[in-house]
């Protein structure tokens, strides 16, 4: 199974993908990112430890958000949304966290 598709089957049943598909516009964003990337990330010290606690066997994580929008229009990405993200583990598809935020243009 592609690393694609093993997330996107990571998160399907998890209530905040879910909410993500009940949005009118629903784009979703896929990376693989060194694990180095939360350390120049916003996110609690506490929140980096517990991932970084669960990656100790890999180098890398797979982040898999969904940039979300209620207005249907020809620029849907303009103005603001929420977004829901999920860290995932690389080798056992696991989500290690997820978080809820928003993004304005």
């Amino acid at each position: 199974m592609s690393m694609r598709r093993s997330a996107f089957a990571a998160v399907a049943g998890h209530t905040d993908f879910k909410n993500a598909l009940s949005h009118p516009v629903c784009h979703a964003v896929i990376m693989i990112e060194p694990t180095s990337f939360f350390d120049r990330s916003h996110w609690p010290n506490e929140i980096k430890q517990e991932i970084s606690n669960k990656l100790h066997d890999s180098d890398s994580v797979v982040l898999l958000s969904f940039m979300t929008s209620d207005i249907e229009r020809t620029e849907q990405f303009t103005g603001g949304g929420v977004t829901y993200d999920f860290v995932i583990h690389p080798k056992t598809f696991a989500i290690i966290h997820t978080a809820i935020g928003s993004w304005r243009t």
